[in-house]
């Protein structure tokens, strides 16, 4: 069929740049399209818009961007994709280092798939504009987001404009982030932070380490005693660390909301994007 022989264009090409496959009822699912693109060395802009991959066909779709070093703008929105296919986004968003522009909006992703890209968007430092309007996005996904973007300084856009479920407070608050002239310095130093104290956590660890075994040397006499005690310490050690966790999931538990909907969010083909901003011009598709 068509996709076919597009397939095998693409898997010889060298020139090829820009591919608009959008409204073709496309699923993925045989691997064929992914394995090409995979190898290809040309293509720049590929458009996938209004079809039907699924996350089954993202799985795939993924597993080549992760291979892939060309492609720097892909258009996924309107394809039924949830929080596994997300799930597989961030996994190939953490290793690219091309892309630079993600259009995912008008799909199912809901807060855990959010939670899974936030924590891609730590670690890439290429990506640009990610659009997840009109998903599943509840003010608990968003706060990941947020929090992810303390650690970005090249995202310049994240849309969630019309998210069904969450709140204008959040969205003004990411907007805040986004447009904040300090941003850059601010990241720096929140890495820094987290840097500092990994550090001074490993130098506590060795130096308790070393405290232990000058123990174990000087108490020679009764080394079962001290052998008792030491997993004892090490007991209550483990203790704390699990009850920091069950209060911190508590936290996170205790911080999502319900917001109120927004409609806006009906699957067209075409659509304006490109802005945070509603009244803001963007561009048709």
């Amino acid at each position: 069929d068509d996709l076919n022989v597009i397939t095998e264009v693409l898997q010889k090409s060298e020139v090829l740049e820009l591919l608009h496959l959008g409204a073709n009822r496309i699923t993925l699912e045989d691997g064929k399209f992914t394995d090409a693109l995979t190898n290809n060395r040309s293509l720049r802009f590929l458009h996938l818009g209004w079809n039907t991959i699924g996350d089954e066909g993202v799985k795939r779709l993924a597993a080549a961007i992760k291979i892939n070093e060309i492609l720097q703008k892909i258009y996924l929105n309107d394809n039924q994709i949830g929080d596994d296919g997300a799930r597989h986004l961030a996994g190939a968003l953490i290793v690219n280092t091309s892309l630079q522009v993600m259009r995912l909006y008008n799909n199912n992703i809901g807060d855990e798939g959010a939670s899974n890209l936030a924590s891609s968007i730590k670690e890439n430092k290429t990506l640009h504009e990610i659009y997840l309007n009109c998903n599943e996005i509840s003010d608990a996904g968003a706060r990941k987001l947020a929090d992810a973007l303390r650690f970005n300084h090249t995202i310049k856009t994240l849309d969630l404009w019309s998210s069904k479920r969450l709140s204008k407070v959040m969205q003004g608050e990411i907007e805040t982030l986004l447009s904040d002239p300090k941003r850059e310095v601010n990241v720096l130093r929140a890495i820094i932070a987290v840097k500092d104290e990994t550090i001074a956590g490993q130098e506590e660890e060795i130096m308790m380490l070393t405290a232990e075994n000058a123990a174990l040397k000087s108490d020679a006499k009764s080394p079962i005693q001290l052998l008792e005690r030491i997993m004892a310490s090490k007991d209550e050690r483990i203790a704390a660390l699990e009850s920091n966790v069950e209060n911190y999931q508590r936290m996170v538990d205790s911080d999502g909301g319900v917001a109120s909907g927004d409609a806006g969010c009906v699957s067209t083909k075409r659509r304006r994007v490109g802005s945070t901003n509603p009244n803001a011009g963007g561009e048709d598709l």
